[in-house]
């Protein structure tokens, strides 16, 4: 029996929603913004006849919240795990990119380059999100063999890991992008993680994004 891992990213924030929107990373914890909850629910409904034997969160409000309400027709706990957290974005949390750009344009320059190496002003790099989240993907892939579980993440996160097995440098992973309370889908083969399918979102979740 395969194993499998529904990968998904949390329902929208007020922050996410803003034009431009701000940026969050692990140091600002905003709740669901009504359209969030509307995400969370159109994620719940698309993962309902799916057996999931446990779901796993970032500790990270805006994540707990979306979980709970799409582990909800399973009677499973929301176990949270602090590695899972988003990454963290250090003095750009809360600000917009284009603010980032106009009062540190050399940071900005660095990380559009290449944000595997130069990270976030006074934050992570994706290389480090990377080696904090990984192993954790790899021991609930190992800890839930033949059974399908859920994982909820972040934009960063599931940037990083998803580009890690497609074998993508981490200098693209800002070309992969997860839409609000979107559904990855990994499974394990012969010992091997394969991307089955990537951000599936609900009609509903697709008009409110």
């Amino acid at each position: 029996m395969k194993t499998s891992l529904f990968l998904l990213r949390h329902g929208a924030t007020r922050l996410n929603l803003e034009v431009p929107y701000r940026l969050q990373g692990s140091e600002h914890d905003e709740p669901l913004d009504a359209i969030g909850q509307a995400q969370a629910v159109g994620a719940r409904d698309l993962l309902r006849s799916v057996p999931l034997a446990a779901f796993y969160s970032s500790p990270l409000r805006r994540a707990i919240q979306t979980a709970e309400i799409v582990a909800m027709p399973h009677a499973l706990p929301v176990v949270p795990l602090a590695d899972l957290r988003e990454g963290s974005v250090g003095t750009w949390s809360n600000r917009t990119w284009d603010e980032i750009k106009a009062s540190e344009r050399q940071a900005y320059d660095l990380f559009m380059q290449n944000p595997g190496v130069h990270g976030y002003a006074g934050g992570e790099n994706f290389t480090q999100v990377l080696e904090r989240v990984r192993p954790v993907f790899y021991e609930l892939l190992r800890k839930h063999e033949g059974q399908a579980i859920a994982v909820m993440g972040h934009q960063i996160v599931n940037r990083v890991i998803v580009a890690d097995l497609l074998g993508l440098d981490l200098a693209k992973a800002r070309n992969l992008k997860f839409a609000n309370a979107g559904v990855s889908l990994i499974s394990m083969e012969n010992t091997q993680p394969l991307l089955v399918s990537l951000n599936i979102s609900w009609p509903a979740m697709v008009m409110l994004s």
